[in-house]
């Protein structure tokens, strides 16, 4: 038989569900006095008629997760507070690093951080919520002259950027409509994972009890960092099933990379591997990086492993 390899080529994040504590009143808002939120802990929200929170496409209510990245205190407080009077769920963190382990930890639906921190800045906050899956919708704030930093956070996929001093109103319109469109995101994925579980996925179709059952395993391994022996004749879809999980896993945004490691003497596939750099042989004219590096974040697919030089394969494990 001829064997395939499927390398996830990430970390897992946790992307389960928040477990909200039980609610513990703390001190409002008044004239002149305490601000109500406090770091750490969650605003919870009280959607009403008159604090509808964000709806989705028919209707139903939605608490968004916000999170605020702010490291003057009092600011991030007050921006706290305000999101809450909109029906979201909101914590505040004053530290770039605080913030970026907690996106690590769990999702977020929208992220509203400064430009400028102390001990980091707002593109660190932007890369950690672009690895959630799906990405977090990120609002940029930045001060007076820094605009041509609002239109690289654009670039690098912030959803929208405010000016300082913030206008609270835009605030809460464009936090609103960042988490509308996180929930679209979420259920067009969810439809999806249905009908790609009612019949069949990613070229992959079927009703016959062994394709079934290749369904549910599959389901049960996308989500993991397992590497994964893919083992078949040649021409039953070894590659679709690789894709298949590939497009199922947390690193369906990453690359897909594909090597037939077939044919290849031990020079070419270590460098096709590995990469190398200018002058490393004849011909080596320019740095090249390898099919490992560029599955970052990805899948790395192995086809016809047990071709693989026993020398390479030494250097590999």
């Amino acid at each position: 038989m001829l064997e395939t390899l499927v390398f996830h080529q990430a970390r897992r994040l946790g992307t389960g569900p928040i477990h909200r504590p039980a609610h513990r009143p703390g001190p409002r808002r008044n004239p002149g006095g305490p601000i109500g939120a406090r770091e750490g802990h969650p605003v919870h929200p009280d959607p009403s008629p008159g604090n509808p929170g964000t709806r989705g496409r028919k209707g139903v209510l939605i608490v968004s997760r916000v999170l605020v990245v702010e490291d003057d205190r009092a600011l991030a407080s007050t921006l706290a507070e305000v999101l809450e009077m909109d029906g979201h769920e909101v914590e505040y963190r004053t530290s770039a690093k605080d913030a970026a382990r907690l996106l690590g930890k769990v999702p977020w639906d929208v992220v509203v951080t400064d430009l400028v921190l102390k001990d980091g800045d707002g593109f660190e906050i932007l890369q950690a919520a672009r690895k959630q899956r799906p990405p977090s919708q990120v609002i940029m704030v930045t001060g007076h002259g820094s605009r041509s930093l609002a239109v690289r956070a654009l670039r690098e996929g912030a959803a929208y950027f405010l000016e300082k001093p913030i206008d609270m109103e835009e605030l809460q319109a464009k936090v609103s409509r960042a988490a509308r469109e996180r929930a679209r995101e979420v259920e067009n994925r969810e439809l999806r994972r249905q009908v790609d579980k009612a019949y069949g996925m990613e070229g992959l179709v079927g009703r016959s009890p062994g394709m079934v059952r290749l369904f549910d395993i599959l389901w049960q391994i996308a989500p993991t960092d397992a590497t994964v022996l893919i083992r078949g004749e040649s021409g039953t879809g070894k590659e679709l099933v690789a894709r298949a999980l590939h497009n199922l896993s947390p690193r369906r945004e990453g690359p897909f990379v594909a090597l037939n490691c077939g044919g290849m003497n031990e020079g070419i596939i270590e460098s096709e591997l590995f990469g190398h750099v200018k002058g490393a042989f004849t011909g080596a004219y320019a740095d090249r990086k390898g099919k490992i590096e560029y599955a970052d974040g990805g899948t790395l697919f192995l086809d016809e492993v047990g071709e693989m030089p026993l020398g390479t394969q030494v250097k590999f494990l």
